[in-house]
């Protein structure tokens, strides 16, 4: 029995195509480079911008961004949170705009749609006169 010898390609990465691709890609990362530096001079962006930004403190508008020192800090906050949920007062009295706890406000709307519907008014009754009858 005779083998024939089977061709097989060489072992070797061809050195043209590899170095055509690698100075492609430095190519391109050159231009996006510079397409960059255009465009953060266009914005107003200097070194010195970069250099004189500020560091913003603990807190930033209405998030707290500290870490809490205990578990303890967590759960005050979720009671005091839970406690204003509950509370009714007026948010802005002229204009009739109150803040009462959704479980009245449901009620409210499954008692009376159609006043929500036609955007009337809510009930006579007071949210303490409520809360005292359940």
């Amino acid at each position: 029995m005779t083998h024939e010898r089977i061709p097989q390609e060489s072992e070797s990465v061809a050195g043209r195509p590899l170095f055509i691709a690698v100075v492609l890609t430095v190519i391109a990362g050159v231009i996006a480079l510079l397409l960059e530096v255009v465009m953060l001079k266009s914005a107003g962006y200097s070194r010195r911008t970069a250099r004189d930004a500020r560091v913003p403190g603990e807190n930033v508008g209405l998030i707290e961004t500290s870490l809490f020192k205990s578990g303890e800090q967590g759960i005050r906050d979720r009671v005091s949170a839970e406690k204003l949920l509950q509370r009714a007062e007026w948010i802005d009295r002229s204009r009739g705009v109150a803040r009462i706890p959704i479980d009245l406000a449901i009620d409210w709307v499954v008692e009376q749609p159609s006043s929500v519907e036609a955007g009337r008014p809510g009930p006579k009754a007071s949210f303490r006169q409520r809360k005292g009858a359940r």
